[in-house]
């Protein structure tokens, strides 16, 4: 499989693109480590094609671990040709791109929410009212183009909200930059629409966040 040059942090680009000949799984081990204590847990990722991101992955284990923090609280390691990588620092890569599309085993820190990732959150504090009825979002592109997301309840976190506009218009999800009132969403892609406060008829503003080779 022919990559790319080393990128810092991030596992070379391998530029490999044919289909996964079949379905591969990824094993998780999570590390949870404090002041006296050191827990290890494990998950197992069944199905995965290649295709999907980092970013897919870490929800993953949002939802499939009730124990994992919020992804900007998570390090996942992956060991390529010797060298140890976080793959965090760059969610917008498929697992395809850093040459992983067979079974594999990576590592994933839970970190402390002193060491969390914080440096591009949105600063909107968390709301918790409900909505009172089913609302509509309009996506407004930079240009001015307009699509409408209709029945939105606010459970929807930001990325659901980023993959419904993938299927309206074929734009990668995770190349979708969310913001409202100049604050971007998409930093904080696991948080809820409720939490964000959310809860009505509302313009997001789309621009388009391409990764950094």
């Amino acid at each position: 499989m022919g990559c790319g040059s080393s990128i810092p942090r991030m596992p070379p680009m391998c530029e490999d693109e044919r289909e996964v000949d079949q379905f591969f799984n990824i094993e998780i081990k999570t590390l949870v480590t404090s002041k006296n204590l050191i827990r290890e847990g494990k998950l197992l990722l069944r199905g995965m094609t290649g295709i999907e991101t980092v970013g897919d992955i870490l929800m993953l284990i949002l939802q499939q671990d009730s124990t994992a923090p919020s992804p900007d609280q998570m390090k996942l390691n992956y060991n390529h040709k010797g060298k140890v990588y976080d793959l965090t620092h760059d969610v917008r890569r498929s697992l395809k791109s850093c040459g992983i599309n067979n079974n594999v085993v990576l590592q994933c820190e839970f970190l402390s929410a002193k060491q969390a990732r914080r440096s591009n959150q949105s600063g909107i504090p968390i709301h918790s009212t409900p909505p009172t009825k089913p609302f509509s979002l309009t996506i407004e592109s930079l240009t001015g183009n307009k699509v409408l997301l209709d029945n939105v309840t606010g459970q929807e976190t930001i990325i659901d909200i980023q993959r419904r506009y993938e299927e309206k218009t074929s734009v990668p999800a995770w190349n979708v930059d969310l913001s409202f009132e100049d604050c971007s969403l998409t930093s904080e892609y696991w948080r809820s629409l409720l939490s964000f406060g959310l809860i009505k008829d509302t313009t997001l503003i789309m621009s388009l966040a391409f990764e950094d080779h």
